[in-house]
Formats: structure tokens, C-alpha cells, sequence
């Protein structure tokens, strides 16, 4: 207590001497209880202060330990975010609390993309993940928002793209994420999930003739509304294309250049 020694409650305050005090007088029998009486309400008035001041102390303990505790949480997300980890064949980072895809060490077969890592969802495929793997089938999760530039470029034996992104974007220059897919197979069978709601600008696009993917066939659900501007622009040998019922917009270009003869355009679509 800050001023504790400022008060004084001994015994000896109030002195009396024996001489003077008859302990069978009345009068100076109230003497001595009223002397009592004040030591012990001073007792208690110093108490209540030691208590207060506890009480101030451990309140101020419990913040401190509040802001620890904050700290200490932020000092966790702050080494989360940048670093890079592994799962099985997938490296990763995390931002946002979303995984991005940056590695991939396997080199064949059909390759499932998983919607989560660490914890968090996958939202993004890296640059450069895919490119020159020798998979042959590639599904690409729901939780996608994002594809990177060259993704998928190079995989000269990709037959089958399962696409399941909801609502995805490409972040891409020049060209889209699968530059000379399908070069080396029978050329590649597309496939969008029942969920996804657009297909992206330019997915199928190349940055010249030579190293356009080998898409020969797509399957376009009703849940798409939208298909981007030069998303098939140039897939010459794409001949096949199902369209569903719920499309309203198809962009610029993005039929051109393909090997259809004919197609059927639902009813719903407002503007070409």
C-alpha cells in the first residue's frame, strides 16, 4: 500500500497512565473502549486499502497476460504467413489463413488436387506447379480461386481435366496456365463440375499457335453463366462442345479458331 507507513495504529498512540485511568470509573472506562475501537477501525481501514490494491495488481495482471496471449497469437499467424511446407508430395504457403500450392513432386498419373493444406483451403495453383509432369488426369478441387501463369504448361499427356472451381480467375500475361497440354496425347477431354458458376478468360488461350493445349472436347454444366473471352480461342481441334442450360454470356473470341461445325447455343444467352 502506497502509504502505509504513513499511518500509525500501535498500541501505545493513546497512552494513558495508571495513575490516571480508574479502570472501575465509567468515565474512564469509555476512555479505553473508544481507544479500542479506533485502533481496530484502523485496522480495517488499512485492510480494505491492501485488498484494493490486490485487487488493482491482479486485474492489471490478468491484461497483461491478455496482451501476452494477443501477441503471442500474432507472432504465430506472422510465421505462418510466407513460410513454406510440406504434405506428402505438396509444398505449400499460407496467407490469409488459405494455402497456395507453389510444388508439387510427383510426376505421373491422375493427380487430385486437395481443397486443403495446413489446415486452411486451397485457394491458389502457383506458377510453374504442374509444368513438363508427365500426369495424364488432373481434378482441379472447388476451393480454387486462382491459377497462376504456366501451371499446367508442358503436360504433353494430360487426357482428362475434371475443373470443380466455384468461381476461379486466372493470373496470367500472355496465355493461359495450360500452354501445350495434351501436345504428346490424343489430345484432352475437359469436364466442368456441377458447381462451377464461370469459366475463366483465356483458360484454354495460347500466346501463339505452336503451343496452344490439345483440347478436343468440353462438358459445360447448367451452374455455368458465363464463359470467359478467348477461353477455347484457337483450340483447333476442339470439335465437341456441350453447353448447358443456365449459360447467359458467352465472350469475345471464345470459340474462334476451333475446329466446331456446329453448336447449340441455350436459350437463356443474352449477349455474344
Amino acid at each position: 500500500v502506497e502509504n502505509e507507513t504513513d499511518i500509525d495504529i500501535s498500541e501505545d498512540t493513546y497512552e494513558f497512565s495508571s495513575s490516571a485511568i480508574d479502570p472501575n470509573d465509567v468515565h474512564d472506562q469509555n476512555l479505553i473502549d473508544n481507544n479500542d475501537q479506533i485502533v481496530e477501525d484502523a485496522k480495517t481501514d488499512i485492510d480494505k486499502e491492501v485488498a484494493a490494491d490486490d485487487y488493482l495488481v491482479d486485474d492489471q495482471s490478468a491484461e497483461d497476460s491478455i496482451i501476452v496471449d494477443t501477441v503471442a497469437d500474432d507472432s504465430i499467424g506472422e510465421e505462418l504467413v510466407g513460410a513454406s511446407y510440406t504434405s506428402g508430395q505438396w509444398t505449400y504457403t499460407i496467407s490469409n489463413f488459405e494455402s497456395e500450392i507453389t510444388a508439387y513432386s510427383g510426376n505421373s498419373g491422375n493427380v487430385s488436387i486437395p481443397s486443403s493444406l495446413g489446415g486452411y483451403p486451397v485457394t491458389v495453383i502457383g506458377s510453374y506447379v504442374f509444368e513438363g509432369k508427365a500426369i495424364t488426369g488432373i481434378t482441379i478441387p472447388s476451393t480454387i480461386e486462382t491459377i497462376k501463369y504456366g501451371a499446367f504448361n508442358e503436360c504433353k499427356y494430360l487426357t482428362t481435366i475434371n475443373y470443380n472451381a466455384k468461381k476461379s480467375s486466372l493470373w496470367t500475361s500472355s496465355g493461359g496456365p495450360f500452354l501445350n497440354a495434351g501436345k504428346n496425347s490424343g489430345g484432352v477431354t475437359v469436364t466442368f463440375g456441377s458447381g462451377v458458376t464461370n469459366i475463366p478468360d483465356s483458360i484454354f488461350d495460347a500466346s501463339n499457335n505452336d503451343n496452344r493445349p490439345r483440347i478436343k472436347s468440353v462438358t459445360i454444366p447448367s451452374s455455368v453463366t458465363e464463359i470467359g473471352g478467348y477461353a477455347f480461342e484457337g483450340c483447333a481441334e476442339l470439335t465437341s462442345v456441350s453447353m448447358g442450360s443456365g449459360i447467359v454470356t458467352i465472350g469475345s473470341y471464345a470459340f474462334s479458331g476451333t475446329g466446331i461445325k456446329t453448336i447449340t447455343i441455350p436459350a437463356k444467352v443474352d449477349l455474344i
